[in-house]
């Protein structure tokens, strides 16, 4: 990575190395700029990737890291996802980004087996075999939201059970929904849901609404979140105290 100042046309390296650099982002409001840097592994599905955040002043780059295998709260056996994109606060202080298994590569298979195949099921399974099947691919590709800052450190927002998760427009709280509780092998087509508060600060989660099938829709600042029941529409304030106002 080469940052081009276009005042001066001044060229400065920030990244030089035969590693893979992906998912490079600009904070809105400041000259901060953060990517990842991944080192392959020949075990191992995709890169093992460290965040780099640069922080530009008077055209001189500052560079912070996070490696995860330093820190003790990220989870074992999960590494920074380069395909899920990366995410900064206005003020570049906090960075967002998707978490997943690293898995270990599949080794190629020998010449097909003429016998039948034999495909086990749990009766508790929600999905049936088909089903699976044609979900593996994205279930794979599935990433947690997690963030980090050099203050805070390393929070996960998003985990197995509440596996959906999006950041308000203040970068302060986050959304996070989970629906795990509501499946069942049959449906009557209608998918139900809780939501979360998830605060970015103390990493405490409140939940705000139960079992709805709609979601939720957050003001332009992240104030206020508006969903419908009951035949209206509500808003939840949470700047300081969670109530429902009927609007």
């Amino acid at each position: 990575i080469q940052l081009l100042n276009l005042a001066t046309m001044a060229v400065t390296n920030l990244q030089w190395a035969k590693d893979e650099v992906s998912a490079a982002r600009w904070a809105k409001n400041v000259d901060v700029l953060a990517y990842l840097v991944g080192t392959a592994d020949d075990k191992r599905d995709g890169p093992w990737n460290v965040l780099h955040l640069a922080s530009i002043h008077e055209g001189k780059p500052h560079i912070t890291r996070f490696d995860p295998k330093g820190a003790e709260s990220f989870p074992k056996g999960m590494r920074i996802a380069e395909d899920a994109p990366l995410d900064l606060s206005d003020d570049g202080v906090r960075v967002f980004f998707g978490i997943r298994l690293w898995e270990e590569k599949k080794r190629p298979e020998g010449k097909p087996d003429e016998k039948p195949g034999v495909e086990v099921w749990h009766w508790k399974d929600l999905d049936i075999m088909p089903l699976q099947k044609r979900r593996e691919a994205s279930e794979r590709r599935r990433t947690h939201l997690a963030t980090w800052n050099s203050t805070f450190g390393f929070q996960r927002i998003a985990d197995d059970t509440a596996r959906a998760a999006s950041v308000l427009p203040d970068y302060e709280r986050a959304l996070v929904w989970d629906d795990l509780k509501y499946k069942s092998s049959t449906t009557d087509g209608l998918d139900f849901r809780d939501y979360y508060l998830h605060d970015l600060g103390t990493g405490e989660r409140v939940k705000v609404l139960e079992k709805t099938q709609w979601g939720m829709a957050p003001s332009p600042k992240g104030r206020y979140l508006a969903y419908y029941g009951d035949k209206q529409w509500w808003v939840v304030e949470h700047a300081d105290e969670a109530s429902d106002i009927a609007a």
